[in-house]
């Protein structure tokens, strides 16, 4: 008798596991989960830093470039 209790408790607990899970796929993700809108300052600033060291980045390779132009029409 006591496999038969075990074996019904196993179930009953399967059963509110599989409620469960269905249940938490089913409810909707928060909405105030968007770090980006909560810090706008921090991706400005983000913003700003990358077109800061982007641009010096082609100023290097442009002025390397001039370089090699000119090393090549003196050669």
């Amino acid at each position: 008798m006591a496999a038969i209790d075990s074996s019904l408790v196993a179930r009953s607990t399967a059963s509110s596991l599989l409620h469960t899970l269905l249940l938490a796929r089913s409810t909707p993700p928060k909405k105030n989960n968007n770090w980006a809108g909560r810090n706008a300052g921090v991706v400005l600033v983000f913003a700003i830093v990358f077109v800061i060291v982007m641009g010096l980045i082609l100023l290097f390779v442009y002025r390397k470039l001039l370089a090699r132009r000119a090393a090549r029409a003196t050669a």
